[in-house]
């Protein structure tokens, strides 16, 4: 798993379609690269994956503002492989299930149950990985991206 901080960008207009990524870049601070080598050690059919912070907890007054995921390379070796990102108090609360086995370059932008979300606790973000038919560790090919927009409101007041 790889997690980057992404670049901070003026707010000008963007002028064509063609800047896509750096209004992605502008719209999220954070990017969580994970590949199917980052859930074969489980031979179960769910992992779960604290996406951020990569170590500790995130401090209550965390905002999570939105979600999205990029498939990267579609997912091998599963009937199906789903992701959901929230936290340990809702698993979907920031996201609900999007589909890893899509083709490539596929986004999904968040469809939450409580999105933006605050956290009121010490908590990590998760994303859950869930398989059917197959355990994770048949994984053979796979990677996705999920971008997020994190606030620490606690700093900002």
């Amino acid at each position: 798993m790889t997690i980057t901080r992404l670049k901070e960008f003026l707010t000008e207009e963007l002028p064509t379609p063609a800047a896509n990524e750096a209004f992605i870049n502008r719209a999220y601070n954070l990017k969580v690269n994970i590949k199917y080598t980052d859930l074969t050690d489980t031979a179960g059919l769910t992992k779960t994956v604290a996406i951020w912070p990569s170590s500790g907890n995130a401090g209550a007054g965390t905002a999570i503002i939105r979600a999205a995921t990029k498939v990267i390379t579609a997912f091998v070796g599963c009937a199906t492989l789903g992701v959901e990102i929230g936290d340990d108090g809702d698993v979907d609360r920031n996201m609900v299930s999007s589909d890893m086995k899509a083709t490539a370059a596929t986004w999904k932008v968040a469809v939450p149950s409580t999105t933006p979300s605050v956290l009121s606790a010490a908590n990590t973000i998760d994303a859950l990985f869930t398989a059917t038919t197959n355990n994770l560790s048949a994984l053979t090919a796979g990677e996705v991206d999920i971008y997020l927009e994190i606030i620490d409101l606690e700093r900002t007041a």
